[in-house]
């Protein structure tokens, strides 16, 4: 990690950490291993980089 969480964003990481928490589950229960989860993330940060996605 190359950032740290203290920033002026602090009061929404709470929320999106629970429903990250909730997306890494289903993920799991879906079969994706660990790699499989971060490739999946990464591919979706990457593409979504400068989407408008709310």
């Amino acid at each position: 990690m190359t950032r740290t969480l203290a920033d002026a964003s602090l009061a929404a990481h709470g929320p999106l950490q629970k429903d990250l928490r909730r997306w890494l589950a289903k993920a799991r229960l879906a079969g994706l291993d660990e790699e499989s989860i971060e490739a999946l993330f990464m591919n979706t940060c990457r593409t979504t980089a400068g989407e408008d996605v709310a």
